[in-house]
Parts: structure tokens; sequence; C-alpha cells
């Protein structure tokens, strides 16, 4: 039996939503080969759920993404909010790691289905986090050459699936600004409980914002004594539109957990 009949057959026998309901078969995943020695230590979620730490700080680093993922499951259960993008003002804030803790967190609740769309189609990072080696993604999907079902990954861990960025485009605007865009996170809308996306930096690139219009709501992530207070601004000017929910302050060294991975309903 093919990796895709397994896919197929497994998804006949899938889980319920939040409510009890029961949901339409979900969309075949393709079992890609991995590495789990090559998951990247930043990945706390990851290690705590097999019982190791990373670091001396990885206890209080998880009780503040709980924390995030209790903040997540909230806004989902009061505005039925299940499209969340993170964004960054600039490059290595900590973005996509913070982006794929929540997602792993999120897939701790029992029967809650998380798939991480990596729409950083320039710089992507995702699958390189979690050591996983795919062959096509997200590109290739707006491209046309391929459809949903060949480019979901089912990972390694439990509930948690990811639509990787594919090859490396030339018209990457074009492609994320595109109907189809629109049309593939909604469809990750129909088949997931939650659709985490990883978008490239506000400032570097003008197709975030477009992106992040496709969600229901943003996450804004800043680095601690690094991001300056006028990118945020300039950031969130372009994100007006935008639902911003708040912001996770990230890679602080303060001992208090609360200034790690802590959203704030305010403006900064």
């Amino acid at each position: 039996m093919s990796n895709i009949e397994k896919a197929l057959e497994k998804a006949a026998k899938e889980h319920k939503r939040f409510d009890g309901e029961t949901v339409e078969p979900v969309l075949p995943y393709v079992a890609e080969s991995f590495d789990e020695n090559k998951v990247d230590e930043h990945i706390v979620s990851y290690y705590d759920s097999i019982g190791r730490q990373t670091w001396t700080r990885t206890v209080p680093v998880m009780e503040s993404f709980r924390r995030l993922r209790l903040k997540i499951r909230n806004v989902f259960e009061t505005n039925s909010y299940k499209t969340f993008a993170f964004v960054s003002a600039s490059q290595g804030e900590g973005k996509s790691t913070t982006t794929l803790n929540v997602a792993i967190t999120l897939t701790q609740d029992i029967n809650c289905r998380v798939v991480v769309l990596d729409a950083d189609l320039r710089r992507p990072a995702i699958h390189r986090f979690l050591g996983l080696r795919p062959r096509k993604g997200l590109a290739n999907l707006l491209n046309n050459e391929t459809d949903v079902g060949s480019v979901v990954m089912e990972t390694f861990i439990p509930r948690l699936s990811i639509l990787p960025a594919g090859d490396k485009p030339r018209n990457t605007c074009e492609l994320l600004t595109s109907k189809k865009m629109g049309e593939i996170v909604a469809t990750l809308k129909s088949q997931f409980d939650f659709v985490i996306i990883d978008t490239p930096p506000v400032l570097a690139f003008s197709e975030t914002v477009p992106v992040c219009r496709l969600a229901d709501g943003v996450i804004f992530v800043i680095e601690a004594n690094h991001t300056k207070k006028r990118p945020v601004k300039r950031s969130l000017e372009l994100l007006q539109d935008c639902n911003v929910l708040g912001f996770v302050l990230n890679k602080e060294e303060i001992a208090s957990s609360d200034y790690y991975g802590h959203i704030y309903k305010t403006n900064y």
C-alpha cells in the first residue's frame, strides 16, 4: 500500500473537532523522511513533549507558550478565529521558531489538528527546523505544478502537519498575492482546527501584508533589547487593515517567564 493510500485510509478514521462534530476526511498527507536528531534546539515544544530539555530555561519558556496557547484557544472560542499569521518587522527576531513552538503546543490539546503554512518563500525555515526534507510545497502549488494533497506533510509530531514553502520562485510577490493563495488558506482552514502561517518580515517584502489579510488574526513577534520602536510602528501602520491581536516578546533574558513568549493586547 502506497503512502497516499495509507493516508487516505487514515483520513477516513480521523478525529473530531473541539465541539464534537465529525469533520470531513482530512487531506491526504505525504510522509517524508526525517531525522529527529536534526530538530533545532530552539523548538522546545518538541523536546518538552519527549521529556528532554535543550537548555535550563526550557520550563519557564514552555509555560509561556502554554499561556499563549490558552490565549489563542480563548480567541477561537470567543470569535471562532482559527487562522493566525505570525509576523516580525525584520529578519532574525525568532518569528519562525515562535511560530513552530506555538503550533506544536496547540497540538498538545487532544484532537487538535494544526497545520503550519510556510509563506516565507524566500527564506523558508519551518521544514529545516524539524529536520524534514520536502519535495514540493506552497510555491509549486501556487504555480499549478501539484495539488494540495501532495504537499501537505504529516510530521512525526502527532496532529502536526506542515505545508512547506517548496521550490524558490522568481515571482514570489505575485504568487502570494494571487487569488489561489486565498483559496489554499480557505482549504486548509476547512480541514484543520488551526492554520498557523509563517510570513516574511513586514518591512522587507510587500507580500506580507496581503498574506496577513488572509488570517483571522496577526501576532507580532518582537526581539527583546534589539527591535526599535520605529520599525515596529511602521510595521503596524502597514498592517492597519489586518487584525493585529498582540505581541510576543522574544529572546528576553529576564528571569520572569511572563516576559518570554507573552502576548499583549496593547499598543507598542
